[in-house]
C-alpha cells in the first residue's frame, strides 16, 4: 500500500496489523527511467508493480523477514529488511554497476529469491548476504508449445508441494481484445540439480492459484472448496476496464489442468480496481 506521501506499508487484512516498509523515495535510481521520467518521485510513485515477503512479518521469524519489489517500467530488483529505512539495490553478479532489471516475477523459496528475467532466465540470490548479488540459475527458458503470432504469453513463478513451478498463461491473439482472453496453461516444475524445466502434467492434490499480485497453491486435502489439478486465474490486466464486455465479463477463472477447459467467471458489476489479488484468511507463509 503507498500513501499519497510516498509511504509504503503491508497490512494484515484479518488482522488489521500494519508494518511500515522505506518510502518509494528511497528506491535505487535506475538510469533508464531517469533518463526518462526526469524525476526520481515520479517514476518511484507510479510504478511499484509487485512485492514479495520471505516470510510472514507477524511469525517467529520476522526479524529475518525480507521484502522484495520489482519496480518501475523496466522492472528492477530492490529489497530491504523488515524494519529497514531504505531500499537497497541488487546487483547482477559480476557487475558493480549495473542495475538488476528486466524481471517480470519473483519468489522466494527455500531460504533464497528467485526471479524470472523477461529473457527467459532465472536469476537467484541469497539475501542474507552481505552484498547480495543475483546469479544466473537456468540460461533458457523451456520450450512451449504455444503459437507466438496467435498468442501473448504471461509467467508466473508458484511454489506447490515443495517445488518451484513455472506457469505460462497463453492470452488470445486472435481477437479484437488483442491479448486479453486466457486459453490454455503449461506448467514446468524446476529440477535442482540438473538446472532444467521438467514439464507437468498433473499438479495432483494440488490448486494453483495466479495473478499478478502474488500466486501460490493450497492442496484440496487441507482446503475444502477447491477443485485439485487445476488453475484459478486472476484478470490482471491493468487495462481489464477497457477491454470488458457484458457478455464476456473479466478474464478470471479455473483452469481444468486434466481436461485443458475452462470454466470463466461471469461477471456482470465493474470492478473499481484491477487488477485484483487473492485472500488466503485461514493461512500463513511457513
Amino acid at each position: 500500500m503507498v500513501n499519497p506521501k510516498l509511504d509504503i506499508a503491508m497490512v494484515d487484512l484479518v488482522s488489521g496489523s500494519t508494518f511500515r516498509l522505506p518510502g518509494v523515495t528511497t528506491l535505487p535510481p535506475v538510469p533508464q527511467a531517469l533518463a526518462i521520467s526526469k524525476t526520481h518521485v515520479y517514476y518511484s510513485m507510479s510504478s511499484v508493480n509487485k512485492a514479495i515477503i520471505s516470510s510472514s512479518p507477524a511469525s517467529s521469524s520476522s526479524s529475518n523477514c525480507f521484502v522484495s519489489v520489482i519496480y518501475t517500467r523496466h522492472r528492477a530488483l530492490a529489497y530491504c529488511k523488515l524494519g529497514g529505512k531504505i531500499w537497497r539495490p541488487i546487483k547482477f553478479a559480476g557487475s558493480i554497476d549495473k542495475t538488476c532489471d528486466g524481471f517480470t516475477d519473483a519468489i522466494y523459496h527455500k531460504g533464497r529469491l528467485y526471479a524470472l528475467h523477461d529473457s527467459g532466465k532465472i536469476y537467484t540470490s541469497d539475501l542474507t548476504a552481505l552484498y547480495p548479488v543475483m546469479t544466473e540459475f537456468i540460461a533458457s527458458p523451456p520450450p512451449r508449445h504455444f503459437n507466438k503470432q496467435l498468442s501473448t504469453e504471461v509467467c508466473y513463478l508458484v511454489e506447490s508441494g515443495g517445488e518451484l513451478l513455472l506457469v505460462y498463461r497463453m492470452k488470445d491473439n486472435t481477437q479484437t481484445r488483442i491479448g486479453y482472453r486466457t486459453r490454455m496453461f503449461e506448467v514446468y516444475s524446476l529440477d535442482f540439480s540438473n538446472k532444467k524445466w521438467i514439464p507437468v502434467t498433473s499438479l495432483g492434490e494440488y490448486a494453483l492459484f495466479i495473478g499478478h499480485s502474488q500466486s501460490f497453491s493450497l492442496s484440496e486435502l487441507n482446503v475444502g472448496g477447491i477443485k485439485r489439478n487445476h488453475i484459478y486465474f486472476m484478470d490482471d490486466c491493468i487495462y481489464a476496464d477497457y477491454y470488458y464486455k457484458k457478455k464476456t465479463g473479466y478474464d478470471m477463472g479455473d483452469f481444468n489442468f486434466g481436461s485443458s477447459t475452462i470454466d470463466f467467471y461471469p461477471t456482470s458489476f465493474r470492478l473499481p480496481y484491477l487488477p485484483g489479488f487473492w485472500v488466503t484468511p485461514a493461512l500463513g507463509y511457513s
